[in-house]
């Protein structure tokens, strides 16, 4: 079990959305997994609990409240496979396969804003490429996962993440599009005019982080793109802090408070998950 620090506090959740997340627990968030809170210097992930030497990890995703880290594990055979951990009785279990996985490849969980629904992709049911499942969280529990039949299973698509109204981006095989919920519907998907792969969508929209090799051969970095008025801007490619230059970067995501920029970071054929604060985006932001 994970040690518990000494100062508890309430996660609100992101922006007062409505969640099915229990918005009363209390999360000992401070300090998460009871590591000290990141600075601008980037580093592993809870090693030796989520990032380890023994697997390969990639694309983690929090509840609102924090009560729930879904990530992607590839095991020695080069199989990837949804773990988590859960926040119960102020300690953190072990991560383990998660209660709604099946022993098949899956992989890229994302937790949408509200705390309501799961996304991730998965050969479960004899499926011979990823398609899209998302698992409902409702009366405390994780629900089975259903295939869904949308314009995400009508083609290629991975790597989703929603905003906070319902809109749903992911990678195509054309670049990132985005499918808009609009009267409780989605319309047909159309494109972001951003090429790249694995995106992360600010709650608001306001911007688009996102990862992309920018040529043959090259080692894949993470960009980002601001929203204005509707359209995303040109990529900047983040600094150095973050784009090693001579690794491969990639799966970027914010923490449902804001408060830590997550990624991949691939060394000598080792994935481990990375995170420091997201303070370096709001520099990074007055700085371009």
């Amino acid at each position: 079990m994970f040690k518990k620090t000494t100062i508890c506090i309430l996660i609100l959740l992101l922006l007062g959305c409505q969640s099915n997340i229990d918005s009363t627990t209390t999360v000992d968030k401070t300090t998460v997994f009871g590591l000290e809170e990141p600075t601008l210097t980037p580093e592993i992930f809870a090693p030796d609990i989520i990032s380890t030497l023994e697997t390969l990890e990639f694309a983690g995703t929090f509840s609102p409240d924090f009560t729930y880290f879904f990530f992607t594990r590839r095991n020695a055979e080069g199989i990837n496979r949804l773990f988590y951990t859960e926040y119960i009785n102020e300690n953190w279990i072990q991560p383990v396969l998660s209660p709604i996985s099946q022993d098949v490849a899956e992989f890229e969980p994302f937790i949408t804003p509200d705390g309501k629904y799961l996304y991730f992709g998965s050969k479960r049911d004899n499926h011979d490429e990823f398609v899209i499942y998302r698992s409902e969280f409702t009366d405390g529990v994780w629900q089975e996962p259903i295939y869904l039949e949308n314009e995400l299973n009508d083609g290629f698509a991975m790597y989703i993440s929603v905003s906070l109204n319902g809109n749903i981006y992911y990678t195509a095989s054309n670049g990132i599009r985005v499918m808009r919920y609009v009267d409780e519907e989605y319309l047909p998907s159309e494109s972001t005019g951003i090429y790249g792969a694995h995106p992360y969508i600010a709650p608001d929209e306001s911007y688009m982080l996102f990862d992309n090799s920018g040529g043959y051969n090259l080692l894949t970095s993470i960009y980002i793109s601001y929203n204005v008025d509707g359209e995303f801007q040109s990529a900047i490619k983040l600094g150095e802090e973050i784009n090693n230059a001579d690794n491969i970067q990639l799966c970027a995501s914010v923490s449902p408070d804001g408060a830590y920029l997550f990624f991949c970071r691939v060394i000598e054929d080792l994935f481990d998950i990375y995170w420091v604060s997201a303070d370096y985006l709001n520099d990074y932001q007055m700085n371009n």
